[in-house]
């Protein structure tokens, strides 16, 4: 999942769930060809996936692993096509328990963080 670490750096991971503490921008592969690069001003913080069936998947970095959880049932729940993701996250910004999100529904993905978070 993390191509890179350094001796500084952490990522501990529980269930499919990672903890990161990163000095240096990394990169998480996570669906199906996407990639993101996450650089160190998103961290500390927990990072969740979620892949669904429909070519849906999202990836949420969040201050708690039980807020990255919720806008996971969240989309799962609100986002049926592409259409849904603008929506979805105008609403998540909202939350301050949240630092970063790559949403894809279809061939369209979407994104929002409070720092820097590309898309591969």
């Amino acid at each position: 999942l993390v191509d890179a670490l350094k001796e500084s750096d952490f990522a501990l991971e529980r269930d499919g769930k990672f903890f990161l503490k990163i000095s240096q921008p990394i990169v998480v592969h996570f669906f199906e060809g996407i990639s993101v690069k996450i650089f160190p001003e998103l961290t500390l913080s927990v990072c969740v996936t979620g892949v669904f069936t429909g070519e849906k998947g999202i990836l949420v970095l969040g201050k708690e692993e039980a807020i990255c959880d919720r806008v996971i049932d969240s989309f799962e729940n609100s986002v049926r096509n592409s259409y849904d993701i603008p929506k979805f996250l105008r609403d998540v910004r909202e939350n301050s328990g949240i630092l970063g999100i790559v949403a894809i529904a279809g061939k369209v993905v979407g994104t929002w963080a409070k720092g820097k978070l590309d898309v591969l």
